[in-house]
């Protein structure tokens, strides 16, 4: 069930334009970070700060399959990286370069992993770690990559580091409140119709972004969520490289991936109703 995508990058260049305004007005403008929020956040945290890191837009992320759309977004905590002021391009070169999230899989992190994994899954594909199979088959006879359809957005658009403690966030409770606007205007104008949320505590942040959120029967990880006119799948999971035996991101055959990813993929392309 290898999916055939449109893949319209002319729509998709409205979507980037549009956030890289909002980015541009609010978060970061020519190098110089704007965020209203800076000055409280880096006074709540008195380690390593790392401010706007923004986020990865594919330049076909408005896919249809089957006609119905299938605007995908992945949603972490924080890019958890040492850099400072990194526009939405900036990240589309590092998100496609292999000297920065590893050109195979097996090169790649178990976070990037497990979001190679989930990827494969929505678009139909087998499970595997072979590059050649990540790419999509367009309905115009080309092809793109997994990584140059969806979107990578963080719910923080800074990261708070320790040293010598790798990628993990130290987040404190003034950062997460005042993200929460810029994540919800983000929803508003990339308008996803499915998100994957990489992480139970950080569902529990978002959740407030949305309107109203419905689960689905039966599914302690489906929910129906709206924003304004429109509405959104979203599965909560937990996050890909979690440090216990539910850790998903390690490898493709993961028990957490085989038993939990891949059915709740499953059921939600039945609710798009693309498969």
């Amino acid at each position: 069930m290898d999916f055939k995508v449109n893949a319209n990058d002319k729509s998709t260049k409205k979507y980037i334009s549009e956030i890289k305004r909002y980015m541009k007005r609010n978060v970061l403008n020519n190098n110089k970070f704007i965020c209203c929020h800076y000055r409280e956040c880096k006074k709540s945290y008195s380690g390593d700060f790392f401010e706007g890191q923004s986020y990865h837009i594919g330049k076909f992320y408005d896919v249809k399959i089957n006609k119905k759309p299938f605007r995908i977004m992945v949603v972490g905590q924080e890019l958890g990286r040492r850099k400072r002021k990194l526009t939405i391009d900036d990240r589309y070169m590092k998100m496609l370069s292999p000297e920065e999230e590893g050109w195979v899989f097996d090169e790649r992190n178990s976070h990037m992993k497990g979001t190679t994994s989930v990827l494969r899954l929505l678009f139909g594909k087998n499970l595997g770690v072979d590059y050649e199979s990540e790419f999509l088959d367009m309905t115009n006879g080309k092809k793109c990559h997994i990584f140059d359809a969806f979107a990578f957005v963080n719910y923080l658009l800074c990261s708070a580091l320790k040293e010598g403690q790798g990628m993990a966030g130290k987040s404190t409770c003034t950062m997460k409140n005042n993200c929460f606007e810029h994540f919800r205007n983000t929803v508003k104008i990339l308008k996803p119709n499915v998100i994957i949320v990489q992480g139970k505590v950080i569902w529990e942040w978002i959740k407030d972004s949305f309107d109203n959120i419905k689960p689905y029967p039966r599914s302690e990880i489906i929910y129906q969520a709206k924003v304004n006119n429109f509405s959104a799948i979203v599965a909560s999971f937990i996050h890909p490289s979690v440090r216990n035996k539910d850790n998903w991101g390690n490898n493709d055959h993961t028990k957490y991936l085989l038993e939990t990813v891949r059915p709740t993929v499953k059921k939600i392309q039945k609710i798009i109703g693309i498969i």
